[in-house]
């Protein structure tokens, strides 16, 4: 099997490596390349069985299309509703799209939710160990991974502060916060600071003082799951579809949760340990980018959009 991909990014890194560990063959563009095709790329990518873009919502341009003669299939990593105009004239030209936000904005036979995946190469498989000096730097009690993009979040991050917590992401730095730690981190210097926690925080929303299902579940879930983090995530879309609460991840809808939450598993770290245990196990089993490949596959057949001879 042969596709075309065209992704840029992180997302250009998690479908080269999802193909290459598949053993599927790919052509590959970036956006601006794809826009602005040549005869003899036309004629490379419409021997491959489909194209598929994955992501990037603020590139693509209705010259992708120019030319092709392959089913045409679009990965929709942002949420629907910032988009309107893409989807407008994009969706009559697909042959199908998958959606990564569970936002519920289609409901017809060329489009599905399909979450996000953990791309286990970043993180070296999960195939490392921390020293005693790692673990003394890394450890605390809570662990936020996230951007400042809102002002919201900062009482959010300041909630924290009655626990031994640490925040890592970008923008942070001149919000003036005792717990910050580190700009974003990636790769295994990421993947030890969540093995090293005994809680991973997500929170997927700007917002400090509701917490509201409305999107779809983070690749930074899958991410801290499978380097065996025992994460506490708002209950958003996808979020029962994925996973089995309080036995591969925790739940909360409200701070008054929240709070709940960490007070209680921090008493009783015997039972974090086991959620840990099952969080790698789950998302490395389940929740890989080769999966969600699996699963893309494996739905155009079933709609007749690849022929029910085409394997892996």
């Amino acid at each position: 099997m042969k596709i075309y991909l065209v992704s840029e990014g992180i997302a250009e890194t998690w479908t080269k490596h999802a193909c290459e560990n598949l053993g599927i063959e790919y052509i590959h563009k970036k956006f601006a390349a794809a826009n602005t095709m040549t005869e003899k790329d036309l004629k490379d990518v419409n021997e491959c069985y489909f194209q598929l873009i994955y992501g990037g919502e603020f590139y693509i341009q209705p010259s992708i299309f120019n030319g092709i003669e392959i089913p045409k299939i679009f990965y929709m990593l942002d949420t629907c509703e910032r988009h309107p105009d893409l989807i407008k004239w994009i969706y009559p030209q697909l042959d199908y799209m998958f959606y990564a936000q569970k936002d519920n904005l289609f409901y017809s036979n060329k489009s599905s939710w399909l979450a996000m995946g953990v791309d286990l190469k970043l993180y070296d498989n999960g195939n490392f160990e921390l020293t005693e000096e790692e673990k003394n730097h890394y450890q605390t009690d809570v662990l936020f991974i996230g951007t400042y993009n809102h002002p919201k979040r900062e009482p959010f991050a300041k909630e924290l502060y009655k626990y031994n917590s640490k925040i890592v992401g970008n923008n942070w730095e001149g919000v003036g916060l005792k717990n910050f730690a580190a700009s974003a981190l990636y790769g295994t210097e990421l993947g030890k600071r969540i093995r090293a926690s005994k809680i991973c925080l997500q929170l997927h929303y700007s917002h400090h003082d509701k917490i509201e299902e409305e999107h779809g579940i983070a690749s930074k879930v899958f991410e801290m799951m499978a380097m065996g983090g025992a994460v506490l995530c708002d209950r958003v879309q996808g979020f029962n579809d994925c996973f089995k609460e309080n036995f591969d991840i925790l739940g909360y809808s409200s701070m008054n949760e929240l709070h709940a939450k960490i007070e209680h598993y921090l008493n009783y770290p015997e039972e974090l340990e086991e959620i840990k245990k099952n969080a790698a196990q789950s998302a490395q089993k389940k929740h890989t980018n080769e999966q969600r490949f699996l699963q893309m596959i494996n739905t155009l057949r079933s709609k007749r959009i690849l022929g029910k001879n085409v394997v892996l």
